[in-house]
């Protein structure tokens, strides 16, 4: 399915690790967009006789893609374009920092088995002063005790758990409650 939309593309020691494309496409509301009209036209291929329950449903599920993609869009725009810089666990949000305009500073690289090295720390500690970032995210599956680390040696604050590679429990165990719980979570801490 990744094929139906375009991917980013991951250069340095990740590319290797990924065939050189990001995998984490389904944090663009677009490419979610593209996901559902592929299955829906599968669906249609393998069963035509219930051709118009999946064109009802994959329109419906458009529809509220468009409607979370507004709400998204009127949240994040209470943050000046300066302020949306992101500092997360590993580099799981490219397709979210294209699609609304954040600079994302990685800790880790694409994949959750990537350490970073102490030169890395530093770059990224010397690049959170310069750049004035106000808060480092951490991932419902990491360990936050570098982040910890981070954010006392450069003042900023630790901004919340993100949902990077995966749903969450209760309101965020639906891709719509991760999504918000996202956008929430980064637009608190970066006001």
């Amino acid at each position: 399915m990744g094929d139906a939309f375009p991917s980013l593309t991951i250069t340095g020691e990740d590319a290797a690790k990924t065939g050189g494309l990001d995998p984490h496409w389904w944090h663009s509301i677009p490419n979610m967009k593209i996901a559902v009209k592929v299955v829906r036209d599968e669906f249609i291929k393998l069963d035509p006789a219930d051709a118009a329950d999946y064109q009802a449903n994959a329109a419906k599920t458009l529809a509220e893609f468009d409607t979370l993609n507004r709400w998204a869009r009127a949240e994040i725009a209470q943050l000046p374009r300066n302020k949306r810089k992101l500092v997360t666990s590993h580099d799981a949000f490219q397709y979210f920092a294209r699609d609304y305009g954040f600079t994302i500073y990685p800790i880790e690289g694409v994949t959750t088995e990537d350490e970073p090295s102490s030169k890395k720390i530093a770059n990224l500690i010397d690049t959170i002063k310069s750049q004035q970032v106000k808060a480092v995210f951490f991932e419902n599956i990491e360990n936050p005790k570098v982040i910890q680390e981070i954010t006392k040696e450069t003042g900023a604050k630790v901004g919340g758990e993100l949902y990077a590679d995966g749903l969450g429990t209760g309101a965020e165990g639906t891709y719509e409650g991760m999504f918000r719980h996202n956008v929430t979570t980064i637009v608190e801490a970066l006001k």
